[in-house]
C-alpha cells in the first residue's frame, strides 16, 4: 500500500517544474534557523514563562518520583494544560550549558521552525512548490508568529502542532479509500502532542472524522472502505488521547473525565480582566463579536490579510461556479483547511468565549492564513502570466519591495516583534492608546539588562516593577534586592499605563521604545527616598 502522506506529492494538474521554489524554501527555513541561533538570547522573559517553567519542573518531578510528587496538580492554574513543551524544556535544562530561559527560548525557536516546515508541507500538498515557498515567507514575515516563537511556551507550540497535524490529516484524506495505519499513526502523533500542550487540540479528532465523512462524498464505493477507515480513525483517536495523557500529569488521575471538563471550562473561562480595544477598556469575558476579526486584520502583514481574503473569494467563486467540473479531492482538501481556520474563530465568537491579549488565542490559525495568502498570490501570478510576462515581473518586484520594507519594520521592532501592528492600524504608533501592545511585558527584560549595565560595580540597590518580577530579576545582578513596594525601591521598572508609578515622581533614566513608542522605562527613585 502506497502512503500518500509520506510521498508528499502535490495534486494532479499542478505545475511540476517548480524545483527552484523547493530549493528556495529550504534556504529560507535554513536562514531563519541560523537567525534564531544568532538572536535567541535577545528575547526576554514573557509574563507567562516563569509559571510555565515552574510547571515544567514540577511535571518532571512527578515522573522522576514515580508519580508520587503531585505538586504540579495544584500549581496555580497551569495544571489544566499539558506539559508537552514545558516537560521537555525542563529535561533539556538538566543538561543544557545555557541559562534556563535561554534554553527554553532555543527550544521554542526549534518548535517554531517545525511550524514553518508543517506550513510548507501543507501548502505544497494543496497547491505545489510555489505555494509552499510563499506560505513559508508569509508566515516568517508575520511578526505575530515569529515574535512568539522564542518565549511563548503555549500558543506557538500549539500552532506548530496544529498545522503539522493538519498536513498529516490531508495526507489521510488524499489517500482515501486506501489510507493505511502508518498515515493515521503520523496524524495521531502530531495531534497527540498538540493536545499535550492544550486540550483544545481535541478539535483535530473532530476534523479526522469530518475528513472521513467528506471522503464518503468525494470518493466512490464508500460502503466498501468506510468501516475500515472508521476503525483506523477510532484507533487513531485512542492513540491521540493516550499521547495527550502521557504529557498531562493532572489528567492522568481521572483520565476519562478531566480533559473533557477542562475543554468545557476553557470555552467559558472566567477571567474578568480589563484591557484596551479601540480606545475603550473592555472585559475579557465580554469582548465584542468583531474583536478577533479586527485583531486578525491589524496584526498580520497587509499582504497576508489582502491575499488571504482574495484567495477566500476566489475559492468560493470557483466552488459555486465550477463544482461539477472541479477536482473533488482538491476541493475537499481546501474545504477541510478552510474549516480548520474558520471554525475555531466562529466558535469563540458565537460561544462568547473569554479572549484577551489580542489574537494570541487564535495564533494557531496564522499558518493556515499564510497558506491561503500563498494560494492567493500564486493565483494572481497565474492570471498575470496570461496577460504578459512583464506584468508578472512587475508584481514580483512589488512583492519583493514590500517584503524588504516589512523586514525593515521587524528589524526595528526586534526583539519585540510581537508588538507589531500593520498600516491598517497606523502601525505601532497608531495603535497606542487603542490596543494592547507589550501585553506580556517583554520590554521589562530589556530595561533590566540596561539597568544592570548602568549599575556597573555599584550594585547595592533595590528594584521594583509593575509586572512579573522574574522577568527582570533574572537579568539583574544577584546583589540587587527586590521589593513589591515601589516606594521602598531605588529603581522602578514600569510601562506606560501600568499605574504603579503614580505619585512617585522620580526621573526616567532608561526608556525602551520602538518606532518612537515607549514600551518600558526605569525611574530613578534614589533622590526621592533620600528626601
Amino acid at each position: 500500500m502506497r502512503n500518500a502522506t509520506m510521498q508528499l506529492r502535490p495534486l494532479k494538474g499542478l505545475k511540476r517544474k517548480q524545483a527552484p521554489y523547493r530549493m528556495l524554501t529550504v534556504a529560507v527555513i535554513a536562514a531563519i534557523a541560523l537567525l534564531s541561533l544568532v538572536t535567541f538570547r535577545d528575547y526576554g522573559i514573557s509574563a507567562d514563562e516563569p509559571g510555565h517553567a515552574g510547571y515544567g519542573k514540577r511535571a518532571l518531578a512527578y515522573y522522576l518520583s514515580g508519580f508520587a510528587d503531585t505538586r504540579s496538580f495544584t500549581f496555580w492554574n497551569y495544571h489544566i494544560y499539558g506539559a508537552a513543551f514545558d516537560g521537555p524544556a525542563a529535561v533539556l535544562n538538566m543538561f543544557s550549558p545555557l541559562g534556563e530561559y535561554e534554553t527554553r527560548h532555543l527550544l521554542g525557536a526549534a518548535v517554531g521552525l517545525a511550524g514553518l516546515w508543517g506550513t510548507w508541507k501543507l501548502a505544497f500538498l494543496l497547491a505545489g512548490d510555489a505555494a509552499g515557498f510563499y506560505s513559508v515567507v508569509f508566515l516568517a514575515l508575520s511578526p505575530e508568529y515569529y515574535g512568539h516563537m522564542f518565549n511563548n511556551p503555549k500558543d506557538n507550540p500549539f500552532a506548530a502542532g496544529y498545522v503539522c497535524a493538519l498536513f498529516c490529516l490531508l495526507g489521510i484524506f488524499r489517500s482515501l479509500p486506501r489510507a493505511g495505519p502508518k498515515s493515521y499513526a503520523w496524524f495521531a502523533l502530531a495531534a497527540g502532542l498538540t493536545c499535550g500542550i492544550r486540550v483544545g487540540g481535541l478539535l483535530l479528532v473532530g476534523y479526522l472524522f469530518l475528513s472521513v465523512a467528506v471522503g464518503t462524498v468525494v470518493y466512490r464505493n464508500a460502503r466498501e472502505w468506510l468501516a475500515r477507515q472508521a476503525g483506523y480513525a477510532v484507533a487513531s483517536t485512542a492513540a491521540i488521547y493516550a499521547i495527550m495523557l502521557v504529557f498531562w500529569p493532572w489528567a492522568q488521575s481521572v483520565p476519562f473525565t478531566r480533559p473533557l471538563e477542562v475543554l468545557r471550562e476553557l470555552s467559558g473561562f472566567d477571567f474578568p480582566v480589563g484591557f484596551l480595544f479601540r480606545g475603550r477598556t473592555i472585559l475579557a469575558t465580554a469582548v465584542p463579536a468583531d474583536y478577533l476579526p479586527t485583531y486578525l486584520a491589524i496584526k498580520l502583514p497587509e499582504a497576508v490579510v489582502v491575499l488571504a481574503i482574495l484567495a477566500t473569494g476566489l475559492g468560493l467563486f470557483r466552488l459555486i461556479k465550477e463544482w461539477r467540473r472541479m477536482d473533488r479531492v482538491k476541493a475537499g482538501m481546501w474545504l477541510l483547511v478552510a474549516f480548520a481556520a474558520v471554525f475555531p474563530v466562529a466558535f469563540i465568537i458565537l460561544r462568547k468565549s473569554t479572549v484577551y491579549n489580542g489574537m494570541r488565542h487564535v495564533l494557531f490559525i496564522v499558518p493556515l492564513l499564510a497558506v491561503a495568502a500563498a494560494n492567493g498570490w500564486t493565483a494572481v501570478m497565474d492570471r498575470l502570466a496570461r496577460v504578459g510576462r512583464g506584468w508578472r515581473t512587475a508584481a514580483t518586484c512589488l512583492l519583493v519591495a514590500y517584503g524588504i520594507g516589512h523586514i525593515g519594520i521587524m528589524v526595528r521592532l526586534h526583539p519585540y516583534e510581537y508588538v507589531y501592528f500593520n498600516r491598517f492600524a497606523g502601525g505601532l504608533k497608531g495603535a497606542v492608546g487603542s490596543y494592547e501592545t507589550d501585553y506580556w511585558g517583554e520590554a521589562y527584560s530589556g530595561a533590566a539588562r540596561q539597568l544592570a549595565a548602568m549599575m556597573g560595580e555599584d550594585r547595592k540597590y533595590t528594584a521594583s516593577l509593575c509586572g512579573v518580577y522574574l522577568s527582570c530579576m533574572y537579568y539583574l545582578p544577584p546583589e540587587v534586592g527586590f521589593t513589591i513596594k515601589p516606594r521602598d525601591a531605588d529603581f522602578l521598572i514600569a510601562s506606560p499605563g501600568a499605574g504603579c508609578d503614580k505619585g512617585l515622581g522620580g526621573k526616567p533614566v532608561i526608556t525602551i521604545d520602538r518606532d518612537g513608542v515607549p514600551l518600558a522605562y526605569i525611574l530613578d527613585l534614589r533622590k526621592r527616598r533620600m528626601h
